[in-house]
């Protein structure tokens, strides 16, 4: 790095924030709130971004230089210019065993995660991008990592919902059973029941085809779904607690497998509008959908580079 101070201007801040993933699609008008709350900060080579903090709660996009992570000892790919460090982990909620140290001189933009939330508070259409980029790249990993299995939440944790059609409390408790919702507000959890529909299935009925319109979720209450894709070659099995469909409809994409029912299925419905509209009345409840996305995305990651390490040393 040279000896002269690099100063990051108003519309480079934007152009990477455009770079990170969650903000994808969004304006140059609605980044600049984002872009406000920047800091320029300069690191030397061996310098420590981050280390070992049970909560993360600022997080770095590299303008300049290299950056090297590494994760309870399983070195991470490298950030560089126009990526991030931290960015995850802090959506996350967890960075506990983290290190990130300066592989070169490196300029970065801090930005402080409490104020980042604030403004999406406050602006839900940034919130809803991010929810759904995420969404987005979480469908991308389901698609390359689902291969057969059994998903029935509540069969695992012993949970039995009532016969017949829930009424709103056993609708409220039964959404409280989902871990996204174990902490919401009653209202919030109110608002998601009162908008669901109670149906049931025969066994042999097709639910949906690959590339139909994903605009509602079913929450399984009884009964199982089997659901193959890529050409029939590889599948799954949904049972009670499984909300099927939920990732691809908060997404905004098209279905990508074919789900029939094996046996007889209750399942509750949940349109797209009802959700969003709840996640923008109810921010704990976006909130929490973030964090639980970016949970599942950091641990694909790193079991990856983990599985990556061990081949390198065999």
């Amino acid at each position: 790095m040279n000896d002269t101070t690099r100063f990051v201007g108003p519309f480079d801040r934007v152009l990477y924030l455009k770079s990170l993933e969650p903000l994808r699609g969004l304006s140059t008008s609605q980044l600049v709130p984002l872009a406000r709350l920047a800091i320029e900060r300069q690191f030397r080579a061996g310098d420590i971004l981050v280390q070992d903090e049970s909560l993360l709660r600022r997080f770095y996009m590299i303008v300049e230089g290299t950056v090297r992570a590494e994760k309870h000892g399983v070195t991470q790919l490298p950030s560089h210019a126009g990526e991030a460090v931290g960015f995850l982990q802090w959506l996350a909620g967890d960075s506990e065993g983290m290190l990130a140290v300066a592989d070169t001189d490196v300029v970065a933009l801090e930005f402080w995660g409490p104020s980042v939330m604030e403004i999406w508070e406050d602006h839900f259409p940034m919130l809803r991008s991010a929810i759904q980029n995420m969404s987005q790249r979480t469908l991308e990993i389901l698609k390359s990592t689902t291969d057969g299995g059994y998903k029935s939440p509540w069969q695992e944790r012993g949970v039995q919902a009532p016969e017949g059609e829930p009424d709103l409390i056993q609708g409220l408790v039964l959404i409280r059973k989902s871990p996204i919702f174990a902490t919401a507000s009653l209202e919030a959890l109110a608002n998601i029941a009162a908008g669901q529909i109670y149906q049931t299935f025969d066994a042999g009925t097709v639910l949906w085809e690959p590339g139909a319109t994903a605009d509602h979720m079913q929450l399984i209450l009884s009964g199982d779904v089997h659901c193959t894709f890529d050409e029939g070659r590889r599948q799954f099995t949904a049972g009670a607690g499984y909300p099927l469909g939920n990732v691809e409809t908060i997404a905004q994409m098209p279905r990508w497998y074919r789900a029939e029912c094996i046996t007889p299925v209750r399942a509750m419905r949940s349109d797209s509008i009802r959700i969003f509209d709840t996640m923008e009345d109810h921010f704990d409840v976006a909130q929490k959908l973030l964090m639980a996305l970016a949970q599942n995305i950091l641990r694909y990651l790193e079991q990856d580079a983990s599985n990556n390490t061990i081949e390198q040393a065999s």
